[in-house]
């Protein structure tokens, strides 16, 4: 764990914490990144002193990282009293002693900074690894099978009926370069779906039965954990 990723992870919990469990993690997003529109100057967000801290993310990105702390169980999600579908963000006792220094974040964050493209390198060992070695997910993708092909677009249809039922952007559930990975491989179990690279425990306990059922020609019904 970098001090880098660890510095990371508590400037995002610290934009969880200022806005005190009452918005969602778009907003908290908006505020981290210094967006100046109307919303966060009505509620005076740029005064806060996390205001703009990471403003070299884009939005998208701070949300992508935020739910990735929800995965690891640092923030969770609730709706509150009395509304539906409208979930706030909030810290967890592991947010606040991760976020105060007490204790480090788990490991499965160690790569929640996304590592800058390394060069290519040219090897005749056949790929074999679940975790790409020395292939990315993009080169995977152009290399499906039809079969595998057929895999993905039953695992993005799956992916797309989650994050309807979540009211997410499909991204936070899973991207395409983790489904290229599943579809590729076509995991028969939960153990061999873990080994899938952008598949952390949580994931696998919150999506994993239904894209197993995807894999296996069949959608069955979404366990929304």
């Amino acid at each position: 764990m970098s001090d880098e990723v660890v510095l990371l992870c508590r400037q995002l919990l610290s934009g969880v914490a200022r806005l005190h469990g009452k918005f969602g993690v778009g907003m908290v997003a908006e505020v981290l990144a210094g967006s100046d529109n109307e919303k966060t100057l009505r509620w005076e967000f740029h005064k806060l002193s996390v205001y703009g801290l990471l403003r070299t993310y884009t939005i998208k990105r701070l949300v992508a990282m935020l739910h990735r702390l929800m995965e690891a169980g640092l923030a969770r999600q609730r709706d509150p009293e009395g509304m539906k579908f409208r979930p706030v963000v909030e810290m967890t006792a592991a947010g606040v002693a991760v976020m105060k220094g007490e204790q480090l974040p788990p490991t499965s964050l160690a790569d929640l900074i996304p590592r800058r493209a390394a060069a290519p390198q040219l090897s005749s060992t056949p790929y074999r690894r679940i975790v790409p070695a020395g292939r990315d997910a993009a080169d995977i993708g152009q290399a499906l099978s039809p079969e595998a092909q057929q895999r993905f677009e039953r695992l993005r249809a799956i992916r797309t009926q989650i994050a309807r039922e979540k009211q997410l952007p499909p991204y936070c559930i899973c991207h395409d370069a983790t489904l290229k990975l599943i579809a590729h491989h076509a995991p028969e179990d939960v153990s061999a779906l873990e080994q899938v690279k952008g598949m952390g425990p949580h994931k696998v306990k919150m999506y994993g039965q239904a894209f197993l059922n995807a894999v296996r020609e069949g959608f069955g019904e979404v366990d929304g954990g």
